[in-house]
């Protein structure tokens, strides 16, 4: 017969155990050591490609329409656009800031892993100076009231946007697939770079996290039918609105008649 008092004791976890198993590196190793220089540049890319760009793609993606916006109604609803400007030249700025801090080690890479990190890199610091530059080139874009004004929109022929020409057209396909080339690269890197230096644990939990956690978002919105079409949401649905006699820029982007916003999984969410 087992008694109470034969049962062994759990111990609980004290928290100076619990911190000092998350500041381990991954391997366990008792001894680690990277330069400063490092550790900044590694914490300077895993906040700008970790957090800030993802999020900034993320809002782009999902919230052209805000859930309290009255579209088609209210049109233009720049909160996406704000965010995301701001997050991405964010993540650039520190991006840069980090390159300065490995580019004063000046260490010539060693073995795959090494290199492997130096040349994706280079690529993605390349990637991010290309979308700058194609965001300064994309053309001009008309202020939706333009098109509710024929003589206001005559004169001031419509703008680039408005009237999807080729320049904006190219603009959007490249920025589309620079854009996500660039953060899916960026994925790998962090998780190469992460491995070289042997990261201390809480850093892996909570970038892994952050990323399942967006990913899990993604998912719920792209069946909520909230990825909408850019030029909707600034013009509006009008069938006669020259950028939505083409077919939208991207994949899994949804369009939408007046009378089908919102769509039925964003209307069962508010329900619930």
């Amino acid at each position: 017969m087992v008694t109470l008092t034969s049962v062994p004791k759990v111990e609980r976890l004290s928290m100076d155990a619990i911190i000092e198993f998350m500041l381990l590196p991954m391997s366990g190793s008792a001894e680690h050591f990277i330069s400063d220089a490092h550790k900044w540049h590694a914490r300077l890319m895993v906040v700008a490609w970790g957090i800030f760009i993802p999020t900034g793609i993320f809002i782009a993606r999902y919230y052209k329409i805000t859930t309290r916006q009255r579209w088609p109604l209210q049109l233009d609803n720049q909160f996406w656009w704000r965010t995301h400007l701001t997050l991405q030249i964010g993540g650039s700025v520190l991006s840069l800031a980090a390159l300065v801090f490995v580019l004063l080690v000046a260490e010539v890479p060693e073995g795959r892993l090494e290199s492997m990190h130096h040349l994706l890199g280079w690529s993605i610091i390349l990637l991010a100076v290309s979308q700058i530059v194609g965001g300064a080139l994309r053309g001009t874009k008309s202020h939706p009231t333009v098109v509710l004004d024929p003589d206001l929109h005559k004169m001031l022929n419509g703008g680039d946007h408005f009237e999807m020409s080729v320049r904006r057209r190219l603009f959007e396909y490249t920025h589309k697939i620079v854009g996500y080339s660039a953060m899916l690269l960026a994925v790998i890197n962090i998780i190469v770079g992460l491995t070289i230096t042997d990261a201390p644990r809480w850093m892996w939990i909570i970038i892994v996290l952050f990323w399942l956690m967006l990913l899990a978002s993604c998912f719920r919105l792209q069946r909520a039918g909230r990825c909408v079409d850019t030029y909707q949401a600034i013009y509006g649905p009008a069938p006669e609105l020259p950028g939505n006699g083409r077919p939208p820029i991207g994949w899994g982007i949804k369009r939408y008649r007046a009378d089908d916003w919102p769509p039925s999984g964003l209307r069962s969410s508010r329900r619930r």
